[in-house]
């Protein structure tokens, strides 16, 4: 086997469970400059991603933010891929970020819902890798992750389809309410 003795199996898949104390401090540190880097420059990146040309239209250093967040993600990229794999690096940026898109229309809050979604899934699912051992602590916490998106989906306050079919619903009722007083009315003044 080719791939596997390249090693890409392990940069496909990761190996999470067998990750050593090096690498668990080379994902803090890189996190913590991530997080600070994000903290200190969170109005000019949401405005980057946002209207990038309203951005330089403010003066602000467009090609020099479009760097520094590109520079985030493969720093992020690069420090994971081997402990984690690709699968769950993907997963990890893309699947929090969208679950916590139904709960919220702010973007402060749907990056603390992205964080706490995020942690969550992994650490529920890196517990049910260990009390299950047959099953891979990476491939766990995808599901989890994805579970949290379904049911984000579903129930999320904001955008979720239960929500969405509520509010819907008590709209229809009204315009139904107004309908029929209309129709009261135009029938008590004009017998």
């Amino acid at each position: 086997n080719a791939g596997n003795a390249a090693g890409l199996e392990g940069f496909i898949y990761g190996k999470t469970a067998s990750m050593s104390a090096i690498d668990v401090q080379l994902i803090l540190a890189a996190s913590a400059i991530t997080i600070f880097v994000c903290l200190l420059n969170f109005k000019e990146l949401k405005l980057l991603c946002f209207d990038e040309g309203f951005a330089g239209s403010r003066g602000y250093p467009v090609v020099m933010l479009d760097v520094l967040l590109m520079s985030m993600v493969v720093l992020i990229t690069i420090v994971g891929l081997q402990a984690v794999g690709l699968i769950l690096i993907i997963a990890l940026m893309v699947i929090p970020a969208a679950a916590a898109r139904f709960w919220t229309d702010t973007l402060w809050k749907m990056t603390a819902y992205s964080v706490a979604l995020g942690t969550a899934g992994c650490v529920i699912g890196a517990i049910v890798s260990a009390v299950f051992p047959k099953l891979p602590s990476g491939a766990m916490i995808v599901l989890v992750c994805a579970l949290f998106f379904f049911l984000s989906m579903l129930l999320g306050t904001s955008r979720g389809i239960l929500s969405r079919f509520i509010r819907r619903r008590r709209l229809n009722r009204r315009v139904q309410r107004q309908h029929l007083l209309r129709a009261m009315y135009e029938r008590i003044e004009h017998p």
